[in-house]
């Protein structure tokens, strides 16, 4: 009995143990919305440009989004790979999205992989002034169902400035 109790412990402690992510989405009246560079609508931007409190911005796969007035331009440019717990399962460990992004603002870019387990490689990286955080990744899985198709997928990101 004891060792099962340990065992469920254990369980729960991994699925918590992933980088903390909160989605710091603002209201829908907080700003005009933005699209991504094939129409779709972007989240809202809470005083678009101002990054010091931090921004977020969604962005499907194969698509790029820009910050409304801070010339950031972000590529979601494709899934490397996905094993994030299903959110109606229990699992040992949290599990990563990986993603490969390309970045852009004021003529300099950089490309990267990201994770959304912070502990399972970079989740951030820092280009002209502004540090871009990878928070999420949208839908999740559900267990029992199909993986979302790929092209429902939306990078989550986090945007400061540094």
């Amino acid at each position: 009995m004891l060792r099962r109790a340990l065992l469920v412990v254990l369980a729960l402690a991994g699925c918590a143990g992933g980088a903390p992510t909160t989605d710091a989405r603002p209201s829908q009246q907080d700003a005009p919305r933005q699209a991504d560079s094939a129409g779709a609508p972007a989240p809202q931007q809470p005083g678009a440009g101002d990054t010091a409190a931090g921004d977020t911005l969604a962005v499907r796969l194969g698509r790029t989004a820009e910050l409304t007035g801070s010339g950031l331009r972000v590529s979601f440019q494709r899934l490397v790979g996905d094993s994030r717990c299903p959110i109606n399962a229990m699992c040992v460990t949290a599990g990563d999205a990986v993603v490969s992004v390309r970045i852009e603002r004021g003529g300099q870019v950089a490309e990267a992989t990201l994770h959304t387990n912070g502990q399972m490689g970079p989740s951030r990286i820092e280009l002209a002034g502004l540090e871009v955080q990878l928070f999420g990744l949208t839908p999740a899985a559900v267990a029992g169902q199909p993986r979302p198709p790929a092209d429902s997928l939306e990078a989550l990101f986090l945007i400061r400035s540094k």
